[in-house]
């Protein structure tokens, strides 16, 4: 299911590594994700292969080792790279403000 003007707002972090997998085991897909952090790769190529998710038991377990980077592009979903330390930094109220109507953040 389509997350119309959901946008997920992340850092590279465990955290962030399971909820995107997390929407993805559930086929829900924002509408996008803004990517901060100092370790956010420089340039990313966004293509729609496949991804694997197994469940065990019927419960999902996610695979914190997959970047975040990754998940996305397996996935389709539109990446945004803001060069942004932390939450607060005016680059990214201005990535929200041409983007999102809601979003989740995860740090």
């Amino acid at each position: 299911m389509k997350l119309r003007a959901v946008w997920f707002l992340a850092t590279d972090t465990a955290r962030s590594r399971a909820y995107a997998q997390a929407l993805a085991v559930h086929d829900m897909e924002p509408e996008g994700v803004i990517l901060f952090g100092g370790s956010t790769p420089s340039n990313i190529s966004v293509s729609a292969a496949g991804t694997t998710i197994i469940p065990f038991a019927g419960v999902h377990l996610p695979d914190v080792q997959i970047p975040l980077t990754e998940t996305c592009r397996n996935l389709g979903w539109p990446l945004y790279l803001v060069s942004a330390d932390n939450v607060n930094d005016p680059g990214i109220a201005d990535a929200l403000k041409r983007t999102a109507h809601w979003q989740k953040h995860s740090g």
